[in-house]
């Protein structure tokens, strides 16, 4: 193993106890809707939901700072959301956490044969009843910590 393998469930070990302290103050819902006809909106739709969760607890959400909006030259805006950080998966730990991480696919769904659409819902302060958003942006390539960014779409179910 690397020093990045054994240090992952250190990293998941503080985002739980992060959690468990109340500092995790958001549930992140994915909804997976697919589509039995060839464009999105035909046929019959199927929606599945997917709570993302870090041993099942709360994950990190976060309004985008002000200057990594200006840094990223149009990319972000200010009403948009960090999610993460995920630790990346991984096996044969020491307990209390043997397993655990999240895969990209895990928030990222992969294509699919027929017309599908992913949508975040995000419900937490500010945000008491709920909206809904589309991923805008992914941080996958990093050792210990995997982020996605969402914009907001919709108050009302997609």
């Amino acid at each position: 193993m690397t020093l990045v393998d054994d240090c992952k469930p250190i990293f998941e070990g503080a985002r739980v106890l992060l959690a468990d302290l109340g500092f995790r103050r958001y549930d992140v819902v994915m909804r997976v809707v697919d589509w039995s006809g060839d464009t999105v909106g035909d046929g019959t739709k199927t929606v599945t939901d997917y709570p993302l969760e870090i041993q099942g607890r709360r994950v990190k959400v976060r309004r985008v700072k002000q200057e990594d909006v200006v840094a990223s030259g149009g990319t972000w805006e200010d009403i948009d959301y960090r999610v993460g950080p995920f630790t990346p998966e991984f096996t044969g730990a020491f307990p209390p956490f043997v397993t655990g991480g999240l895969m990209v696919e895990d928030f990222n769904p992969p294509e699919a044969p027929n017309p599908r659409s992913v949508y975040y819902k995000l419900t937490g302060p500010g945000i008491e009843a709920g909206a809904w958003f589309k991923k805008i942006s992914q941080e996958v390539d990093r050792n210990w910590s995997l982020y996605f960014t969402v914009r907001k779409t919709s108050t009302r179910d997609p």
